[in-house]
């Protein structure tokens, strides 16, 4: 699939991986699938199914505490279903082999302040994850990038081309600008402009459309695919001065992407049977024919492991990228203590009457606490991207259950924060010293906290950008402050019910009374 930035590759792709196989047949179609006393009904059954494919994404987002190899394991591992025979797809150790991650397997992909593998590998271990499992199609989304040419063009004719020659299977890679070399070692070309298709069939015969049958020239030394990449680019401009690529002298070549999709539409009518006589894929990874209840077993099931298996899964990869971040842990750790001494040293030894200055050191721990949550937005974002991609499009693991794992995980860890601002600052300003009400105090703050943590990572989650994120933020902190009764106490507060149902509605508000009384 060739395109420009912008020409509808991505979204192709991602429909292409996320909605039903629209037309899918059991022998001989897109999904290249043979299945043993198949009918027409079940026909119908596979078009629905699905886990038929999976997409490597443009972005490589990550895990960067995470290893190469523990990346690709956790996908093999949430995508490979448990059936007779053994594993129904290529494994991790396989897919790492032909992709050259082998000799990284045991580095961290990385992070801004973690060094980790290069670039080009990382681009490779998101293809990588795509790869893993029994999906029959694959759709990788600029997959070259960052890669040199020798390393697209080894990786695609050894393990695109057996994927497809040798298991049946079916490629679909977005390209911008291939060499000839690449572009020659695939079956057929899609060429897309401004989210229109102006040519899908062989990648033999789509020069000679576009030359012989709409009367584009070209000079001798432009390649096929820079040729067809201009076309998809700005073929209105073929006739200027100083083009590679120019129209021949006749009045009705069409040069908008309307007009060239209208041509093709036509003039091109394709038989595909090229499928027909394909090698399939079984259950045990070699060729030949599934029965009905292998073929439900491996494709029919939205998810290959029940919920227990991928909420203990999320966890411990959260687990083991957690403990890695040092330095998110110590600055955690270090804020509260500091911020807590801090407190305690300025309003230390306060009376029993000093009501205001006790609701006010109150206010503010609770504001302090609340505000820590914020530092989850660039992490919560970067995990949005992976998430989206594991869950929605590859169907790893269901979205609730990793925000389940997440909040299970990071429990101990705001509990721990929260101990280590809450007993200095609760003892140094003279709170009651039994035992029972500091942990009281502390079972407040920490709901708050916890509510005010998943808060903010749902501002990340429904924003689009850090930018929007921080944006949405103030707002929120702001309503949060205004509307939690110590400003203005509730009989004050403005704007009528919306103002009363701010109030009830935020956590701070109800961690003040609580811990006021």
């Amino acid at each position: 699939m060739i395109g420009n930035p912008g020409s509808g590759k991505s979204t192709l792709l991602r429909l292409g991986s996320m909605l039903p196989v629209a037309g899918a047949q059991v022998t001989g179609g897109a999904t290249r699938l043979s299945v043993v006393g198949a009918d027409d009904e079940f026909n119908a059954e596979v078009a629905h199914w699905p886990r038929l494919a999976s997409m490597a994404t443009q972005f490589d987002n990550h895990f960067g505490l995470l290893t190469v190899g523990e990346t690709l394991a956790f996908a093999a591992a949430n995508q490979q279903p448990a059936v007779p025979g053994g594993p129904t797809g290529l494994s991790a150790e396989e897919v790492a082999k032909h992709i050259g991650l082998d000799n990284v397997m045991n580095t961290r992909l990385g992070t801004e302040t973690v060094r980790g593998v290069s670039g080009g590998e990382a681009r490779r271990a998101s293809v990588g994850e795509a790869m893993v499992g029994p999906a029959r199609v694959w759709m990788l989304d600029s997959f070259s990038d960052g890669l040199d040419a020798a390393r697209t063009k080894a990786i695609t004719s050894g393990l695109l081309r057996p994927f497809a020659e040798e298991l049946g299977g079916t490629v679909v890679a977005a390209l911008q600008q291939p060499a000839q070399e690449l572009f020659e070692l695939f079956d057929d070309v899609i060429l897309l402009r401004d989210g229109r298709c102006l040519y899908c069939g062989p990648v033999a015969d789509a020069p000679a459309f576009f030359e012989g049958k709409l009367g584009l020239k070209r000079e001798d030394e432009v390649s096929d695919p820079e040729f067809l990449a201009a076309v998809c680019s700005e073929p209105e401009s073929f006739g200027r001065p100083g083009r590679r690529i120019a129209s021949a002298p006749l009045s009705d070549v069409p040069l908008t992407a309307p007009s060239l999709a209208a041509a093709y539409v036509a003039h091109v009518v394709r038989e595909d049977d090229s499928a027909a006589d394909s090698p399939l894929l079984s259950s045990n990874g070699s060729t030949g024919a599934l029965n009905k209840e292998e073929a439900r077993a491996i494709f029919a099931a939205r998810y290959s492991r029940n919920g227990f298996a991928q909420t203990a899964s999320i966890s411990y990869r959260e687990v083991v990228n957690t403990v890695r971040d040092i330095q998110f842990l110590q600055s955690h750790f270090v804020r509260a203590l500091i911020l807590a001494l801090i407190v305690g040293s300025l309003f230390s030894g306060l009376g029993v009457d000093d009501f205001v200055q006790r609701i006010s050191l109150i206010f503010f721990a609770c504001l302090q606490l609340a505000m820590g949550g914020a530092a989850e937005l660039p992490v919560a974002l970067n995990n949005k991207i992976i998430v989206d991609r594991q869950s929605r499009v590859n169907h790893m693991y269901r979205p609730f259950l990793y925000a389940l794992s997440v909040s299970l995980v990071y429990l101990p860890i705001v509990a721990l924060e929260t101990i280590l601002f809450c007993a200095p600052m609760y003892y140094m300003v003279g709170f009651a010293e039994a035992g029972e009400r500091f942990a009281v105090f502390l079972f407040i703050t920490l709901i708050m906290v916890i509510c005010m943590t998943a808060t903010f990572r749902w501002i990340a989650w429904a924003s689009g950008s850090l930018e929007v994120a921080l944006a949405a933020t103030v707002p929120f902190i702001a309503l949060f402050t205004l509307f939690s009764g110590f400003l203005a106490t509730r009989s004050n507060l403005g704007w009528g019910d919306l103002g009363q149902g701010i109030y009830w509605f935020t956590p701070i508000s109800w961690a003040i009374r609580a811990l006021a009384i």
